[in-house]
């Protein structure tokens, strides 16, 4: 993965927003850009490349843009972009069409279209935005052209999803690395794929995304740990697949649907008798929250894995 930073305030004030410029025209395409003062010009801009698809994080003092059909004959890379607002806001106009964003929304817009763009004046916005070939996306373009500079959800459903992976890649150098990189672009270009579809009302095969899917369905199972009847027939009916669908769908992870719960449900009875705050609960009450409503039976499991049954570990436990 390879990281670009531009800092501000490396830079001498009066050349900030010239070099930072051309970082934009470099990464994204060439645009007008315009500032109020040159020299008030602060910005924070990282990106980060995971193969398919860049990662640009942008903390800036309000800048206008402007693409028009000369830049477009000058250079089209045939990107669309997905812009999730942090603070501040942002606007763009593609076309007839006029979208505005706020902390917790998403706007999409493409490099193919002539685009007039705008960061909130009178305070600093923030936001992490997706840069998407056209060609990563399985979709017609006809149809997601029907999206372009409008407001997106990402309070919820797959939008939320989809913003909380980005934000966690942006804000947690831990995940990303050499051997993760692709598995990180295969799951936010799934992820992306299965929230545009839903937005313009196109159907996607439920298996055709198996990494978005595959990342729903461990949710649900984090979300799901103390239901003792959790199994792989009722994680497939939940999700509207069938049981066969589930298990290929899991090859991919080395292990089974039925170890991964059980091995979800023992590392969170192992991190509540880790916490201090958990040691007046009885053993027997945090082994029917993660599911093991038989204590015998979470004694048997919980040693197998550990290698000593749950007593002996919170005694080893300090006190809080």
């Amino acid at each position: 993965m390879r990281l670009t930073v531009f800092r501000g305030e490396g830079v001498p004030a009066r050349e900030r927003f010239d070099s930072w410029r051309t970082l934009v025209h470099s990464s994204h395409a060439p645009v007008d850009i315009w500032t109020d003062g040159d020299s008030d010009f602060r910005a924070v801009h990282r990106l980060l490349d995971l193969g398919a698809v860049t990662l640009s994080e942008l903390s800036s003092t309000p800048v206008r843009t402007r693409r028009t059909r000369r830049h477009i004959r000058q250079s089209d890379p045939e990107l669309y972009f997905l812009s999730f607002i942090r603070a501040g806001g942002a606007a763009v106009q593609q076309g007839r069409t006029h979208g505005t964003a706020e902390p917790g929304d998403v706007l999409f817009y493409s490099m193919s279209h002539a685009h007039e763009g705008r960061l909130a004046p009178g305070r600093p916005t923030q936001m992490v935005e997706l840069i998407l070939p056209r060609s990563s996306l399985p979709l017609p373009s006809a149809q997601l052209d029907r999206l372009l500079a409008t407001r997106l959800p990402a309070n919820s459903g797959l939008g939320g999803m989809l913003r909380d992976v980005v934000g966690r890649i942006a804000d947690d150098p831990s995940v990303n690395g050499p051997a993760t990189t692709p598995v990180l672009a295969r799951t936010v270009l799934d992820l992306t794929t299965s929230f545009l579809a839903r937005s313009a009302a196109l159907e996607v095969p439920p298996d055709a995304l198996p990494n978005a899917l595959l990342f729903r369905i461990q949710d649900f199972i984090q979300r799901n740990l103390a239901d003792p009847d959790l199994n792989p027939p009722a994680i497939a009916a939940a999700h509207h697949i069938s049981p066969r669908t589930l298990h290929r769908i899991f090859r991919t992870t080395g292990v089974t649907v039925a170890a991964h719960i059980r091995e979800a449900r023992l590392e969170r009875a192992r991190l509540a008798l880790a916490d201090p705050a958990m040691r007046a609960v009885p053993i027997r009450v945090i082994a029917a929250s993660c599911g093991f409503p038989r204590p015998a039976e979470f004694t048997r499991a919980y040693r197998a894995r550990f290698g000593r049954p749950p007593s002996d570990f919170r005694l080893d436990e300090p006190a809080a």
